[in-house]
């Protein structure tokens, strides 16, 4: 996998715990906030598999 890769998805699973923190869970909808995480889980996973394709 390649470094801008790598980065993109360490970035985007960073944020996803972040989002997922107890103090984030507070402060927005619950349904909203699971949509967020799993639309930025998916996105690393796209990464990953497009990142295996190439190689």
């Amino acid at each position: 996998m390649s470094e801008t890769a790598k980065r993109q998805v360490i970035a985007l699973l960073e944020n996803a715990i972040c989002a997922s923190s107890e103090d984030e869970r507070k402060s927005y909808d619950p349904a909203w906030l699971a949509g967020y995480v799993t639309g930025m889980m998916h996105a690393a996973e796209m990464i990953v598999e497009l990142e295996t394709e190439d190689a």
